[in-house]
């Protein structure tokens, strides 16, 4: 009897596990696939829905309305934006997300599967372009790019692109220009009736923290256009980038090196007016412009709708090396004049006063010393029985005889024709070199 109890209890309990499993197969058939997605059901899934299925046809069961596809794009790097060619170098991919109506199944018939990657020749895709690249193949998408479809019909078509792209670069306030710079995306064929591009959330995307050297990087907001051609509307896409231009490199490499050249104009009139070393210094500094002008010539476009500040200043720089050679050189030639005047004066004094001969050889001895470079050695005797305390400077007073600077300065503001328009030229030229300077950095900034 036990053993006949014993066996009835097993059986009873195995029926109502074989229940169990039956009950579970009937309420979910998917638990029962779940275990399938091979190969074998890969490959039924891909028979089924691309048989009879042509990737030019647009994949939509009614003709009422468009296909709305979502539009994004992702930047992996920006190569370069050069300012002379303004050209933009961008590697990156564009983002787009539409649904195939006829490509749609469900998961718990084929293996559980619900989604599946294909070559993107086998479906629709939108002609999308990139309008405004400078590359032969404007067309997105590659040869080996694949798409993702799942069984609700969503396609993800990401194809990259490493373009070029024109992009007008603010050259009035370089090296402080910011430059906005787009990339239009436009279906080429199908017009909105049959296309409708809309903004994926999030529309922009900067992939492994995009940085640059020479900009600072910020996402602007898109633009949606709508544009007519041979009656049709086409929906237009316009990505913003925003391009900050880092100026330290172009204010220490070029800024600093051209206002330290004009400020050698200044200097240039500080040397002593009997001097020949002032014409030689001038030309120097004019050819040293001129390299300057060479190195900005290499960084701005060729543009005549808007001229650059920085040409400006360059400019201003080269005229007032200009003024420094042609004013040195009027200095050196009014000094000359004034070195004969004095010749001949001195001689038609020894002719009429033979008397006074050993005073004149002194002062004749030391005429070719001009009072703006050697002020403390022009002095005037006062008789020839004077004692050595009654003899003083001429055109100072005694306390200012131990200033040496400020009777260096005085002797430029009173002293020959040469030293006042020196003197001129010193002024002229640095208050020329201080506007121009100010001006610019109003005008950058």
């Amino acid at each position: 009897m036990t053993s006949v109890s014993r066996y009835h209890s097993y059986s009873g309990i195995l029926v109502f596990i074989l229940t169990f499993i039956i009950a579970a197969h009937a309420a979910f058939p998917t638990l029962a696939a779940s275990a399938g997605g091979g190969a074998a059901d890969n490959n039924r899934l891909l028979d089924t829905l691309l048989s009879g299925y042509r990737p030019e046809t647009l994949p939509r069961l009614s003709d009422i309305r468009p296909i709305e596809v979502k539009v994004g794009i992702g930047i992996i790097a920006v190569v370069d934006l050069d300012s002379r060619t303004q050209i933009l170098k961008i590697r990156g991919f564009v983002r787009l997300l539409w649904k195939d109506e006829l490509l749609q199944w469900k998961p718990s018939e084929y293996g559980n599967i619900t989604y599946v990657i294909l070559s993107q020749f086998a479906v629709w895709r939108p002609d999308i372009t990139l309008e405004n690249s400078l590359q032969e193949n404007i067309y997105v998408g590659s040869d080996e790019t694949l798409v993702w479809l799942n069984h609700e019909g969503l396609v993800s078509w990401q194809p990259a692109f490493n373009s070029d792209f024109v992009c007008t670069v603010d050259v009035v306030k370089y090296p402080m220009d910011v430059n906005t710079c787009f990339i239009r995306l436009v279906p080429w064929m199908h017009d909105n009736t049959h296309v409708n591009l809309t903004l994926m959330d999030p529309h922009t995307v900067l992939q492994y923290d995009v940085r640059n050297g020479q900009f600072d990087i910020e996402i602007g907001e898109p633009t949606e256009r709508i544009s007519l051609s041979n009656n049709c509307s086409y929906d237009y896409m316009y990505f913003r980038l925003q391009f900050s231009r880092k100026p330290a490199y172009i204010f220490l490499s070029l800024l600093v090196p051209m206002f330290l050249v004009g400020l050698l104009n200044v200097v240039s009139f500080m040397i002593p007016v009997d001097s020949d070393s002032k014409a030689d210094l001038s030309l120097n500094i004019l050819l040293a412009t001129a390299v300057l002008i060479g190195s900005v010539h290499d960084d701005l476009p060729d543009r005549s709708d808007e001229i650059s500040s920085l040409v400006v200043y360059v400019l201003s720089l080269l005229v007032l090396s200009f003024l420094g050679v042609v004013g040195n050189t009027l200095v050196l030639l009014v000094h000359r004049q004034d070195d004969a005047q004095r010749q001949r004066e001195s001689d038609r004094a020894l002719k009429q006063n033979p008397a006074s001969s050993g005073r004149d050889e002194l002062l004749k001895s030391v005429s070719h010393l001009s009072l703006d470079k050697h002020p403390i050695l022009t002095y005037s005797m006062s008789s020839d029985n004077s004692s050595p305390d009654e003899n003083v400077f001429v055109g100072q007073s005694k306390d200012l005889v131990t200033d040496v600077p400020c009777a260096h300065v005085l002797s430029m503001i009173s002293g020959s024709r040469a030293a006042r328009l020196n003197f001129l030229f010193l002024i002229a030229s640095f208050m020329f070199l201080i506007g121009s300077s100010i001006a610019l950095i109003v005008k950058i900034y």
